[in-house]
């Protein structure tokens, strides 16, 4: 077995007599049983003069190399090469082209070999191990070729050796012989040592590690890229500002909710009249803190008046702050029944809308997908004073896989909008987002693989990000037991509580999940984005969250991934995390996502999950 070199290549800067010592143990068969560590740091420690402290602190010091040799020995080697010399006891060293002033090579031995005994018997647990080694130290002058008897290098003659020395009785000879007649001055004890003792040497000297980088530093650094994307997306507010009708389509997490506040915000330092509408509760919560927040930092300014909320939640304050339209919805309500109170909603708001003042002048939508109910682009036109053909709007949407709230076939897309648009007279500019500012390259490379659907410009991907996990269940208890083992281990990486979410599918398995999972032990709350205490998880359904993200994700509860309309809900779900995000799904789709991944990522550039 070839002599063990940690680290095995010498870098360029390596001086020559190093690598020459080097090359001389590599050919010496003797030596083939020893380790050698090249270039051994030592931290601040004293320096030893002999076998005192001289009382001085060396603030750094390095061992050129520290020899292993089987069964008891370790050895500091000390090398100088070129022409060495010492005057006024001062050590100097020449050679083609240089020569400086070197620290006395036996003193630097001597102390480093103290050092590094030192530093072992604090890393050895066992006294014993220590007791057995023999810590003895080498000089070498490879490109001298003796050291004349007369000399006084103030040394013991076993602790130098010189290029005849080695050549006589090779490298292994003279660092033995620094071993052998240590412990002989010593007189150490000859005993067996315990086996192992060397592994357990090595395993201290040099021991290998992993420096993981941080995740906080991680998301720093994604939510550096994050922020670059999104101010690269602001450049589409200036078309939309400039035409004053905008129909913005981009799949998730390219912007629209953030680019729909910044529109919001400018629209009212204009002094406009703004109605901010979505369809989703969750997030109709979320874009009025948002818009609070906002409103609070623009302090004593001239604005305009805004509404924020659900589209849905403004027809029903418009209704009942007209008494006369109020009183005939409570009259339809009991004639027709209750099951038909959105309906009945839709047809009264056209006639309170026709009589409310001030109207918009300015509507934005967010999530304009979800909008689905063809009563609605009427009501849209009357609560803006100009109507839709005069006046200025803004209309967000993702066409592709996020219109879940409707039955499948009842859907219209994008190109029917438009053309419903140009049936008011109204012609907007048409601006695509394709940079995704939101997820990791492998959260999206995961959507792919299991949606089939490509959404976002691989040249506009966020950070690579850590892998997507996946984990499978074969009991509910299972998948529960895995859901706060996740949790567990997104709060080891340091999210808080409130950047954690659970999302599932109420529609597949049982719609009794909040209960079972209650029963399971996993403490559950509701999604509000709001402190927690540790160990509650935030919760909700994948519909109700919608439109959201947060920075880590659990996904569970989905039942296959072949139906269309459960495919448009994971599309959802894995695109709501930022940073994280995890799949908890039954073990019998397995075979199912390992074809897909198989399939998706073959010969593909993108990072695999």
């Amino acid at each position: 077995m070839p002599i063990q070199f940690i680290p095995n290549i010498f870098g360029p800067k390596t001086p020559h007599s190093e690598k020459l010592v080097a090359d001389w143990l590599k050919a010496d068969l003797r030596a083939s049983r020893y380790t050698v560590y090249h270039s051994h740091g030592l931290g601040a420690h004293e320096r030893v003069d002999g076998s005192k402290s001289s009382g001085s602190v060396k603030p750094h010091g390095e061992i050129d190399f520290v020899v292993l040799v089987p069964p008891a020995g370790i050895v500091t080697v000390e090398i100088k090469g070129d022409e060495v010399s010492r005057k006024s006891g001062v050590w100097y060293q020449k050679g083609n082209g240089y020569s400086q002033r070197i620290n006395d090579p036996i003193a630097q031995m001597v102390s480093n070999q103290h050092e590094l005994k030192r530093r072992l018997s604090t890393k050895l647990t066992e006294s014993a191990d220590l007791q057995a080694l023999t810590f003895a130290g080498l000089v070498i002058f490879p490109k001298t070729d003796h050291c004349p008897e007369e000399i006084d290098i103030e040394s013991n003659e076993w602790e130098i050796a010189s290029y005849a020395e080695i050549q006589k009785n090779g490298i292994s000879g003279c660092i033995e012989r620094a071993i052998n007649r240590t412990k002989r001055t010593l007189k150490k004890n000859c005993s067996a040592p315990s086996a192992g003792l060397m592994s357990r040497v090595k395993s201290v000297i040099r021991a290998d590690f992993d420096l993981p980088v941080s995740p906080i530093v991680l998301r720093e650094e994604e939510e550096k890229r994050r922020t670059e994307l999104t101010e690269q997306q602001y450049q589409f507010l200036s078309v939309v500002e400039a035409n004053g009708k905008a129909f913005v389509e981009g799949g998730a997490g390219t912007g629209k909710t953030l680019l729909a506040l910044e529109f919001a915000k400018r629209e009212l330092l204009q002094g406009r009249s703004v109605g901010l509408f979505c369809y989703n509760n969750l997030l109709g919560h979320w874009l009025k803190g948002q818009c609070d927040a906002l409103q609070e930092n623009i302090g004593e300014e001239k604005i305009g008046s805004l509404f924020v909320g659900t589209f849905q939640s403004w027809l029903r304050s418009v209704v009942h702050n007209n008494s006369e339209v109020k009183t005939l919805m409570d009259q339809e309500i009991l004639f027709r029944g209750d099951q038909h109170f959105w309906e009945i909603l839709d047809e009264c708001a056209a006639f309170a809308i026709e009589d409310l003042e001030p109207k918009f002048d300015t509507v934005i939508i967010d999530e304009m997908q979800d909008f689905q109910n063809p009563l609605w682009l009427p009501l849209i036109d009357k609560c803006l004073a100009l109507g839709l053909k005069d006046g200025r709007w803004a209309l967000f949407g993702d066409y592709s896989r996020q219109a879940i709230y409707t039955e499948r076939g009842n859907t219209f897309g994008a190109d029917e909008l438009q053309n419903e648009l140009h049936g008011y007279g109204a012609y907007s500019v048409r601006v695509p987002l394709t940079l995704n500012c939101r997820n990791t390259r492998r959260i999206v490379d995961m959507t792919r693989a299991l949606t089939s659907f490509d959404w976002a410009s691989p040249n506009g991907l966020g950070p690579a990000g850590e892998r997507v996990q996946r984990l499978y269940y074969r009991t509910s208890g299972e998948q529960f037991e895995k859901v706060q083992a996740v949790y567990d281990k997104f709060l080891n990486e340091k999210f808080e509580p409130n950047e954690i979410v659970l999302l599932w599918d109420s529609m597949s398995g049982s719609d009794e999940f909040e209960e079972r999972a209650h029963l399971a032990g996993l403490n559950l709350c509701d999604w509000a984005g709001d402190k927690l205490d540790q160990g509650v998880i935030q919760s909700a359904s994948i519909q109700r969250f919608k439109g959201l993200e947060a920075d880590a994700v659990i996904v569970c509860n989905l039942q296959g991934l072949s139906d269309l309309a459960i495919q448009q809900k994971l599309y959802v779900a894995m695109t709501r995390a930022r940073s994280r995000l995890a799949l908890i799904l039954p073990h019998h789709l397995k075979d199912k996502v390992d074809d897909l991944m198989s399939e998706y990522f073959r010969g593909q550039n993108y990072v695999q999950s």
